[in-house]
């Protein structure tokens, strides 16, 4: 006679497989499979009673599973899904101050800074803050003499900047003022944070 098949919920084929290893400390390792090796359903997970197999495991080897139970089940059901909120593009004032540590208290307009002098040209002086913070004194920021001398020099060369000799001109205008200073006073006149960069002034009007 021909043995008679058991009857199950689920067809052997489809039949979900919960496999669980556990020690003292913690549940290892979750396997779950279903036909062709994937889960193509993954409500069906909802079928396993873990609820059974944590007060068994509690009882047996006096382990609290069933919360690291439910995680494992969410997982296998949302495909492991990131539970993290999504990364967002950080806002200009957050990433100034992740980035260079300044905030509206340390750094602001008005304020009177020290910055150290590192290159000079045609434009100006490049200067930067002791957490290297870029820092910039415009040619007719630096003082009212050399404001004037810039203007002459635009006039001579009707305004072309681009000119070789109106920018060599500009540029040693610019180092005399500045002179063997590697340090230099000067007033905070404006913050560009997306371009972490620092305008600065040392004319009288705005030292004063």
């Amino acid at each position: 006679k021909k043995k008679k098949k058991k009857n199950n919920n689920n067809n052997n084929n489809n039949k979900l497989f919960f496999c669980c290893y556990c020690n003292i400390d913690s549940v290892l390792f979750v396997c779950v499979r279903g036909k062709n090796r994937s889960i193509q359903n993954r409500n069906r997970i909802e079928s396993l009673y873990l609820e059974f197999f944590a007060e068994k495991m509690f009882q047996d080897k006096n382990l609290r599973i069933s919360q690291k139970l439910q995680q494992i089940k969410e997982e296998v059901k949302q495909g492991f899904r990131d539970p993290r909120d999504p990364f967002g593009p950080i806002p200009s004032n957050e990433l100034f101050h992740l980035l260079t540590g300044e905030s509206e208290q340390t750094l602001q307009l008005g304020m009177l800074v020290t910055v150290e002098v590192k290159s000079i040209s045609s434009g100006g002086v490049k200067c930067a803050f002791s957490n290297g913070l870029d820092a910039f004194i415009p040619a007719d920021k630096i003082s009212f003499e050399l404001a004037n001398k810039m203007m002459s020099l635009r006039d001579k060369y009707a305004d072309d900047y681009q000119n070789p000799e109106c920018r060599q001109e500009r540029k040693k205008e610019i180092s005399n003022a500045i002179g063997e200073e590697r340090w230099i006073n000067a007033r905070i006149i404006a913050i560009d944070k997306d371009r972490f960069s620092v305008k600065l002034s040392c004319l009288p009007d705005d030292m004063g």
